[in-house]
């Protein structure tokens, strides 16, 4: 059977993120742990907990690449300590409940698939009174932003047409998708804000509403919304994909507004966004307000 490798690898290459979870594994295991890892993909953080000294690993991942954890789970001397479990951890039941609950079912962002309810469902059923969530917390990040060349890629394509046709109907779909992306010249007209903070020790629900209000610091024009998160692992453990920070494995959200919007440095813009689970996607939703100087009126985009 075979399965899909090349994003595993990118995981486990990408080391800001691995060196983060490897340290907070470090940190929170003892001899007499038992750890369960959820979405364990190829295997490595169960191979890294059994490496600090766990006791007992459970390792839960739906996919086939399971097949290539248990290999090197015996390459590791591994074997006899982590149980393979190919399924959804909703549907799996322990003998035994974890001092430690790991997971990275992150997409672009915490907000991706089940990853939510997976994990409040094990810190439920799996983790024993007192445990340890890794990560600990997730933190949303939001910032206007000034992106012509990303936003003309999103959008030009449909208004230039070609070939004699008319495709200009597109461009009210492009640009009503979040965009998984690298930034490079992009420009933040504010001080990021603030979203969400998915705290995992309490968190009840897998969806996101909020609003937020920037101030714009300088002249120019709003193409969208820049969307990103940091994990805190463990106590002083944390890493962040933070558009302007060191690239990492996950890539940075945008979300385009429907037309820019011209800004003058001291204006206010309220930001809204909306992310609600159907199923196992995410609809996402999200506008800007601009108050006017004169009135108070708000204008949307």
């Amino acid at each position: 059977m075979s399965y899909e490798i090349v994003g595993y690898g990118a995981m486990i290459a990408d080391r800001t993120r691995t060196d983060a979870y490897a340290n907070a594994l470090r940190a929170s295991i003892d001899p007499d742990s038992i750890v369960v890892d959820i979405g364990t993909g190829s295997g490595i953080l169960s191979l890294l907990a059994c490496s600090y000294g766990a006791k007992y690993v459970y390792a839960i991942e739906p996919d086939p690449v399971i097949l290539l954890a248990r290999e090197l789970a015996k390459a590791n001397g591994f074997e006899n300590r982590i149980t393979f479990i190919q399924d959804v951890s909703s549907n799996v039941t322990l003998p035994v409940q974890a001092d430690v609950i790991v997971s990275d079912l992150h997409g672009l962002l915490p907000y991706h698939d089940q990853h939510i309810p997976a994990i409040i469902d094990a810190r439920k059923r799996f983790l024993r009174p007192g445990g340890t969530m890794i990560p600990l917390r997730d933190r949303v990040w939001a910032a206007l932003v000034e992106a012509p060349n990303l936003y003309a890629s999103l959008s030009e394509p449909w208004r230039t047409g070609g070939y004699g046709l008319r495709l200009d109907a597109g461009v009210r779909h492009a640009l009503n998708a979040i965009t998984a992306t690298r930034f490079k010249t992009e420009k933040a007209l504010a001080q990021p804000a603030l979203l969400d903070t998915l705290d995992f020790a309490e968190l009840t629900s897998p969806n996101l509403e909020a609003r937020i209000t920037f101030d714009i610091e300088c002249d120019g024009t709003a193409h969208g919304i820049a969307i990103w998160f940091d994990a805190d692992l463990a106590q002083g453990i944390s890493f962040s994909n933070n558009p302007w920070g060191q690239p990492l494995v996950y890539g940075v959200g945008f979300l385009p507004l429907l037309e820019p919007i011209h800004l003058t440095a001291a204006a206010r813009v309220a930001v809204r966004v909306r992310a609600d689970l159907f199923r196992n996607t995410y609809l996402w939703s999200w506008g800007a307000d601009r108050e006017t100087e004169s009135d108070n009126q708000i204008v949307e985009y």
